[in-house]
């Protein structure tokens, strides 16, 4: 069985977000901050935030037709 799968998992810790994006942690967070991506989310009873992978293509999708 491979180590990692094909498709990343759809909820995702911000290290492997910032990695899916092809950014730094730093540059996530600043672009997170300036609204061009979507904050991750909390499930309830969960201590821990996950970005979503649908959520940040579609944030990438409209960054490419603004021309970045």
């Amino acid at each position: 069985m491979p180590k990692y799968q094909d498709t990343p998992s759809r909820g995702m810790k911000t290290r492997d977000a910032a990695k899916y994006l092809g950014v730094s942690v730093n540059t996530l967070q600043k672009l997170i901050k300036l609204g061009h991506v979507p904050p991750p989310v909390k499930f309830p009873g969960l201590d821990r935030n996950f970005h979503d992978r649908f959520a940040l293509d579609a944030a990438m999708s409209s960054l490419a037709a603004w021309g970045g």
